[in-house]
This record gives C-alpha cells, structure tokens and sequence, in this order.
C-alpha cells in the first residue's frame, strides 16, 4: 500500500513543521512492504526517505534529479 501526501506542511508554524518532519523519520514502512510520496516545496523532508527526486521546470523544461 502507498501513503500519499501533498504539501503536508502548507500551513504549518516551524515548531509543528518540524514535528511533523520528525514522525515520518521514524516510519519504517518497508517493514510491510509499503510505500510514501511526499509532494512538497519543504527542503525538510529531504532526508526523510531513501529516495529522493527534485523535479525543476527550467526556461519551460522540466527536469528530475535524484538527490
């Protein structure tokens, strides 16, 4: 099964940001066999995953990196 989530920090101040952040660090998710999609602007959650891909739209041309 997927967790899917978008921009699941919008609205929040740091304090609560930075707490929500911290929870999905800890999830194990390949324990079960499941996955997790984060769509965010937040460069906090780069270290939250094993993978992540930055997606930039340059001069009308998007392009995906691996980070």
């Amino acid at each position: 099964s997927w967790l899917i989530l978008d921009e699941p920090t919008v609205y929040l101040d740091e304090e609560h940001r930075d707490a929500v952040v911290n929870a999905f660090k800890n999830i194990n998710l390949k324990e079960n066999g499941r996955q997790m999609f984060i769509v965010t602007h937040d460069t906090s959650f780069e270290n939250t995953g094993g993978k992540v891909m930055v997606v930039q739209n340059i001069g009308g041309v998007s392009k995906i990196k691996e980070i």
